[in-house]
């Protein structure tokens, strides 16, 4: 396999920003993902979109959908990772509201008592 590669041959470009991604962190219904595929069309067609794009890109470089969607739309897998949660509470509190939603579920699961305990107690 080593001779079959080519250093020179390989494909080389700039790495796509977290800003073209931040639609992957929602749960998003087909109207919202045709809006934002006809945003993205704009940018082709209209220097105005172009613009707007590049100033929301420089203001919010992981990303603008926060802003439109709220926190309850974010995918599952992300409700509890302290770097998504950051752009919505900031640093501090995102560290915050992670560990009080792990204990609340930790807590819930110590307390709730389970179905074979129950029925071993009959």
């Amino acid at each position: 396999m080593e001779r079959l590669h080519f250093e020179d041959d390989e494909p080389t470009g700039e790495p796509m920003c977290d800003f073209d991604f931040d639609f992957e962190l929602f749960s998003l219904k087909i109207p919202e993902y045709m809006e934002l595929i006809f945003e993205e069309i704009k940018l082709y067609h209209s220097e105005e979109a172009t613009a707007e794009y590049e100033e929301l890109k420089k203001q919010h470089p992981v990303g603008h959908l926060h802003k439109r969607y709220a926190k309850d739309r974010l995918r599952t897998m992300y409700k509890q990772d302290p770097g998504i949660l950051s752009t919505y509470y900031g640093k501090e509190k995102a560290a915050a509201a992670t560990s009080s939603t792990t204990a609340s579920a930790t807590t819930e699961k110590t307390t709730a008592p389970s179905t074979t305990t129950q029925a071993a107690a009959s």
